[in-house]
Formats: C-alpha cells, structure tokens, sequence
C-alpha cells in the first residue's frame, strides 16, 4: 500500500503549490486524493503540475520521479510525466501534442487549455509496479521532445537539451 501522496503545482502567474497527504489512517480514498488534484488544476490552470503515489522501500526511481521544487523546474525542466501529470498549453507545445498522444499514456485535454496525462487509467487504482513500467515506456517516448531534465545525478542536473525555462509569468484573469 502507498505511504503517501505528493503533489505539485506550477501556474504561469509564478504559484508554487506542494501538498503532501500521508496515506495511512487517513479517510481520504486514493480516488479522492487525485480528483483533489484536478480540483486545484481546474483554479491554478498549472504549466506544470502532478500528483504521485509514494511507497515506502520499494520503487525509489519511481517515487523520486515525484520530487521536484519550482526551482529545478525552472532551471532543468520537468522531471517525469507521474502517475497524474498537467500540463499547460505552452508546456503541450514544447513537448508536442502529437508525441503526448502517441506515447501510450492516457491523455485527455482540460477546460483551461492543457492536458491531464494519466500513466494508466483510473492511477489510483495500481500498484507500483505497473505504474512505474508504465512510466519508463511514457518517458523513453516523451525523450524525443527533449524538455525533460536529467536528474539522474543527485545535485548535478542537467537541464532538457531543448529546455528554454518556463515562460514569463502572467497576470491572472
């Protein structure tokens, strides 16, 4: 069973939102925790944003692919597509709509323009295991857009060799 869920969320007028909902003993379904996520999607309209199941001594390449801080993200570019990943129009257009559609993920366009990126339908329903296969096939296909940072390196990462950084920060509306 999963330990807790992160999630994350960048908007272009420069937000920075992280919440961290611990899974046990909780009353919040795994279902709840991502429909949560789309709620604060649905206000924030992120660039970048995500939410992803942690479990405990297993999978460390999985769940350190939802470890991310705007910093990073503004400097290297995203990390992963995680188990539920947004992005926002400008980021749709850096990666491609037609790599995002063929990469083998589910893929379903927002109200506000971007996309919501599932690694397997309904995510809270699985495992890691196949989460996490599901997320090295959904990478080694998104590689070719090359706005995904290297962070292979604890310390030492590189940015996507395509990444320009995130855009200039608009005024809300």
């Amino acid at each position: 069973m999963f330990v807790k869920y992160d999630g994350y969320f960048t908007a272009s007028t420069a937000q920075w939102v992280e919440f961290i909902i611990p899974g046990q003993g909780q009353q919040l379904s795994p279902q709840m925790v991502f429909e949560f996520g789309t709620t604060l999607a649905d206000h924030l309209h992120p660039v970048f944003g995500f939410v992803h199941p942690v479990w405990l001594g297993k999978g460390q390449e999985y769940n350190a692919a939802g470890v991310l801080n705007d910093k990073e993200l503004k400097e290297y570019g995203p990390q992963s597509i995680c188990a539920r990943t947004w992005l926002g129009p400008w980021l749709v257009h850096q990666i491609g709509r037609d790599l995002l559609d063929h990469c083998g993920a589910v893929v379903a366009d927002t109200p506000w323009g971007g996309v919501t990126v599932d690694l397997l339908p309904d995510p809270w329903t699985h495992d890691i295991e196949p989460l996490a296969e599901a997320r090295l096939r959904v990478m080694a296909a998104l590689a070719p857009s090359g706005v995904f940072g290297d962070y292979s390196v604890p310390r030492k990462y590189k940015p996507g060799p395509k990444w320009t950084g995130l855009p200039a920060p608009t005024k809300p509306t």
